[in-house]
């Protein structure tokens, strides 16, 4: 009779016996595998997939490679771009073309590009940034609702040590515009 299907999971791999420990831990593998390929699918469902994939986070390493194999089957947009942040979280660079495409077309989604491409420190995405930073300095009122958008760009190019462009920081810093968003800027 083999104790790994009668016996608790728990009580196995607290087992004296090595090969019943090995078993055990072979099984608890295997169900953990299962769970976060069962939650890697549950994002397909999602209405709010990125939010998903800053939970599942918590399980680290262990999510590779599931997460791997579910983002070349995946077609939705949000969801493929929550999963190549959540790669490019977990240490993982096979996120990157995903996220730079979702910056490079200003997709809805830029924002959460921009902030995994800063925060794993991808310079190849300083251009880019920098274009989306000009881009919205010329479009934008440059008031009190911008300070959110304009701190994340200017955090981002922070981040990978792309200096602000001259022409942007004489934008930011004119008169007339609010100390709340040129204070961004010179530290103020």
């Amino acid at each position: 009779m083999n104790p790994m299907m009668n016996d608790d999971l728990k009580t196995l791999l607290l087992s004296e016996d090595i090969e019943v420990q090995v078993q055990a831990i072979h099984r608890a593998v295997d169900e953990v595998q299962e769970i976060l390929e069962a939650a890697l699918r549950g994002i397909l469902k999602s209405e709010a997939p990125i939010v998903a994939t800053e939970v599942l986070a918590k399980f680290g390493p262990i999510l590779i490679e599931p997460l791997r194999k579910q983002m070349k089957q995946e077609s939705s947009h949000e969801a493929s771009l929550a999963m190549a942040y959540l790669l490019l979280y977990l240490g993982e660079k096979e996120g990157v073309p995903r996220l730079m495409e979702e910056l490079r077309v200003r997709g809805k989604d830029r924002w959460l590009a921009i902030t995994g491409l800063a925060k794993a420190g991808v310079r190849e995405a300083g251009p880019e940034i920098v274009e989306c930073l000009r881009e919205f300095v010329q479009t934008s009122d440059l008031g009190w609702s911008d300070q959110p958008k304009l701190s994340k760009l200017l955090s981002a190019l922070e981040q990978l040590e792309v200096p602000v462009p001259e022409d942007v920081a004489m934008r930011l810093t004119a008169p007339g515009v609010p100390k709340i968003i040129s204070g961004i800027l010179t530290g103020d």
